[in-house]
């Protein structure tokens, strides 16, 4: 429709029912009229803004206020609407499309004073809850809440409980060593020697320190290694192996065990599984590992020994050129010959001692032993003309030589000491002397 424009005259449109005489007059602004356009406004005059091309009327100027309503607009009418499901839905007679909420939880209240429509909820709406071991999704905004083994659920109010059978809490823990009895529903779980503990969630994980975990074990014959920190233990011949617990136990074929063991004169008897080996006169034992060793005195035996020597307990600075000695056992004698030769005598003073003999002394008397021949002596010198004749013994219990100058009736000695030495001094010796054992 054409909307004629008149500015002066009786307008043809004015169908308000007011006097012919008070026309009414038709205005093109860049605006809505407002209340405050009454002054030379008659009723029906008509008001065009010609931005939005919206059209409106003045119906009443009462007590200076005036009241213009919309006739008609350029605003095109609203044609559907459409959801995230379904299809597009039209407006009804009246150009209306009702939005209402589709579960309890969530209203849609509208507000025709500002145009508004605003969707609340009457509490916390809950998509999803994950769980240990999978997810649960709401339908229709619920979700269930159940117990599984030993646990049992009950609801009051906005409020879940979730309860243990009581039966499945223990009232005490028993251990290896002691008992522990939860407090207030707790156990606490703590390390020891070597142990760390780490709890998540319903877990408690026990780790054994990487330190304390050998990296081999050595065993008689040949080694084993840890396997995922495993070490397999299997029985043998005659041996069976058994696990409970943090034990193994080894198990010896009862069969195996001897239950008496005979001898040339009389028997012997295990007590405990032992049976004790005892030597006796000139025969001696000893035991190491599964082995039992039996010698027999009386034995014969030779062999070679490195002599070296000390002055007062000192072997600063000497050198040998050569030194060479040997030995032959017979029973508990000893028979001995060395001979060695100096490239320096060294700095140490005091007493001579011969180190190194092959076996210690008897160590109950001192044992005298034989002459060292004049040929074997070579730029050395004795103390005195009273002294001509050098002796040795070997000291109490020990592995040591010690030499003395005598006068020749043997009445008179002393120690032989640095002072009789030079650094080319050469000496030799042939003795015996009685053992230990």
């Amino acid at each position: 429709m054409v909307l004629a424009k008149k500015r002066t005259g009786i307008n043809l449109l004015n169908y308000m029912g007011v006097d012919p005489n008070t026309p009414i007059k038709f205005t093109v602004q860049k605006r809505d009229p407002t209340a405050r356009d009454y002054s030379n406004w008659n009723i029906g005059s008509e008001w065009l803004n010609k931005l939005t091309q919206d059209l409106w009327k003045l119906v009443n100027k009462d007590v200076g206020v005036a009241t213009w309503i919309l006739c008609c607009g350029s605003n095109p009418s609203m044609n559907t609407i459409t959801g995230n499901t379904g299809g597009p839905v039209s407006a009804d007679a009246s150009n209306n499309v009702d939005i209402i909420s589709g579960f309890s939880p969530l209203s849609v209240d509208g507000n025709p004073g500002t145009n508004t429509l605003i969707i609340n909820s009457d509490g916390i709406i809950i998509v999803q809850i994950d769980a240990d071991s999978g997810s649960a999704a709401s339908v229709s905004g619920i979700i269930n809440v159940s117990g599984g083994t030993n646990v049992s659920t009950s609801a009051a109010g906005n409020t879940i409980t979730i309860n243990v059978d009581a039966d499945t809490i223990a009232d005490q823990y028993d251990t290896d060593s002691g008992s522990a009895v939860p407090s207030g529903g707790i156990i606490e779980f703590l390390g020891g020697t070597n142990i760390a503990t780490i709890g998540s969630g319903n877990t408690v994980t026990a780790n054994v320190v990487a330190d304390t975990i050998a990296d081999q074990y050595d065993t008689d014959s040949g080694s084993a290694v840890p396997s995922s920190g495993v070490i397999n233990i299997v029985g043998g011949s005659n041996i069976s192996t058994s696990g409970s617990g943090n034990t193994v136990t080894v198990d010896v074929d009862p069969d195996t065990i001897v239950n008496q063991y005979d001898t040339d004169s009389g028997s012997a008897v295990p007590s405990s599984g032992i049976i004790d080996i005892v030597g006796d006169g000139e025969v001696t034992t000893s035991g190491a590992g599964n082995t039992v060793t039996i010698s027999a005195g009386g034995f014969y035996e030779e062999g070679t020994w490195t002599p070296s020597i000390e002055f007062g307990g000192g072997s600063t600075g000497i050198t040998y050129a050569k030194r060479v000695g040997y030995y032959m056992r017979l029973g508990n004698f000893t028979f001995l010959h060395f001979y060695m030769r100096l490239s320096s005598k060294g700095s140490s003073t005091g007493n001579l001692s011969i180190l190194g003999i092959p076996f210690p002394s008897s160590g109950t008397i001192r044992q005298d032993q034989g002459d060292m021949p004049a040929w074997t002596l070579k730029s050395m010198t004795y103390s005195s003309s009273s002294f001509n004749r050098i002796h040795a013994w070997a000291a109490f219990g020990t592995s040591v030589l010690h030499i003395y100058e005598t006068s020749p009736s043997g009445v008179v000695e002393k120690r032989l000491t640095n002072s009789r030495f030079s650094n080319d001094s050469e000496f030799g010796f042939d003795g015996f002397y009685q053992i230990s054992g």
